[in-house]
């Protein structure tokens, strides 16, 4: 077993290259070190200690389990920082309907239940959607919907019964639209 390979492994984990040191073990198991494989399990051959040679093999496959540790764990954040993001976008960008910077059928994609992201609003970096909302928030208040009455509630429903989804959020859209063209209405006054 060649001390310097095991070095070089070493020395490929304490620098964070996962690959480098997989690569370099695979060579060690592999055979690829000072008198080979043979020579550590045969003590006769020159490989040295054999008691050294099980103990440096065992660090080796310490290593080999630590290195794939690191690389599930490092997967695992990047899934919940992908998840984290995705919620904050859709955060955002409902907020910016709410504002009246966009309308459901702008921002979203498919149905607006599902909230899909349409893609230009996906491709923007969540840092700069948020202080695009921050900058938008100072200069308009989000637009409250009308209060729902229990009449206003039960003729909604029977109004909407038979649309299909894409005509509900039509009948949505407009019923917002003209929510907020009644409060201009009474703030001009």
């Amino acid at each position: 077993m060649d001390p310097k390979l095991l070095q070089q492994i070493i020395e490929a984990i304490k620098a964070g290259d996962g690959d480098a040191a997989l690569k370099l073990l695979e060579q060690l198991l592999a055979g690829g070190g000072e008198g080979g494989s043979e020579g550590a399990s045969d003590p006769s051959a020159g490989g040295g200690d054999p008691a050294a040679a099980q103990s440096a093999m065992a660090a080796v496959r310490e290593l080999s389990a630590q290195v794939k540790d690191m690389r599930d764990r490092e997967a695992k954040i990047e899934q919940e920082r992908a998840a984290a993001d995705s919620v904050e976008r859709k955060r955002l960008i409902a907020r910016l309907v709410k504002m009246g910077v966009e309308t459901p059928a702008t921002a979203w994609e498919g149905e607006p239940e599902k909230q899909t992201p349409c893609k230009r609003l996906a491709a923007e970096p969540v840092s700069e959607m948020r202080a695009r909302v921050e900058a938008l928030a100072k200069t308009r208040p989000e637009v409250a919907a009308p209060p729902a009455t229990r009449a206003r509630a039960s003729h909604y429903a029977t109004a909407t019964a038979d649309l299909t989804p894409a005509q509900k959020a039509r009948h949505e859209r407009y019923q917002t639209a003209f929510a907020r063209s009644q409060l201009r209405a009474g703030s001009d006054q």
